[in-house]
This record gives structure tokens, sequence and C-alpha cells, in this order.
């Protein structure tokens, strides 16, 4: 949903910026590809471990950075799992409603109108842009609370 709204952002330009301030920004762009990549192999990785148990390793290389690993003998078979996962794709069975399902379960289960909540964290959103503030990640859940009737213990 967060990404959903994110979408829906115009974003506006102040002008042009000095060499250095490009330099910055080209760096912090760099740093969040850097984290969204990681972000992203650790979730593939994760998902692995999960249909194949022990088949990661954690390592720590001379320089004391962490390295993920795949067992050898796994390597091999999720290169297998890969290049046949296209094929699979041709039998797979679409659930048409499932979105309507997720929602209506969400309404059900946590009493939160999935419409309301992306409504809601692009109104928190405008809030905080007048305000010119960093984003305070501890109060996303007391303000989608409030605004939404929801127990905190959902929120969070």
């Amino acid at each position: 949903m967060i990404l959903e709204e994110a979408c829906t952002i115009q974003l506006v330009s102040v002008g042009s910026y000095g060499h250095e301030i490009n330099l910055r920004i080209a760096q912090i762009i760099e740093e969040f590809l850097f984290l969204g990549d990681g972000i992203y192999r650790i979730t593939e990785l994760i998902a692995e471990q999960a249909m194949v148990e022990d088949s990661i390793e954690i390592l720590f290389d001379q320089e004391r950075k962490y390295v993920f690993k795949k067992k050898d003998y796994f390597d091999q078979l999720f290169r297998i799992f890969a290049s046949e996962f296209h094929e699979h794709l041709n039998h797979a069975i679409i659930d048409n409603k499932g979105f309507c399902d997720f929602k209506d379960a969400l309404k059900n289960c946590f009493n939160i109108d999935y419409n309301e909540a992306s409504n809601i964290l692009a109104n928190i959103h405008n809030e905080l842009v007048c305000k010119r503030t960093l984003f305070p990640w501890k109060e996303l859940p007391h303000s989608l609370s409030k605004n939404s009737g929801c127990e905190l213990s959902v929120c969070e």
C-alpha cells in the first residue's frame, strides 16, 4: 500500500542543483539501490531456505564482511529450478478473486478497510510533508490506529 501511494506523489523540482548536491544525491540513490538489491537477494535466499532446509550458509570473509552462499550441491538444484520456472507458470492456476478475498480477510480479521488504509497513509504523508520533517516511523502505527479505528496492536 505504501508503494502504491508513493507512486501517486507528484515530485516538484526546485530548479537546478550545484555539482556537490548532484554528487550527494547520486550517492544516496546508489545507497538505496544497494540496499534494495540486498533486500531482494535476502528475500530470495529466505525463500530458498524455506523450500530446502539448510541450503544457505552465512560466512564471514577475511575483512569480516558477511557473505551469503548456497551450499554447492544446492546451487545446482536452484539453477535447475530457475531454468524450469517459466515452463511451470504455463500450468499455474490464477485466482482472479484473490485480491478481493485478501481485502475481505483484512476487513473481517483486522477490521481494516484496504481502500481506507491507503487513503490514511496518503493523508499521513501529506500531513508530514507540511511539517517538513523526516518520517517518524514510530508514529505510523499510532496514526493508522487513530485514523482507522483499528487496535494499536494490529497496526503495529
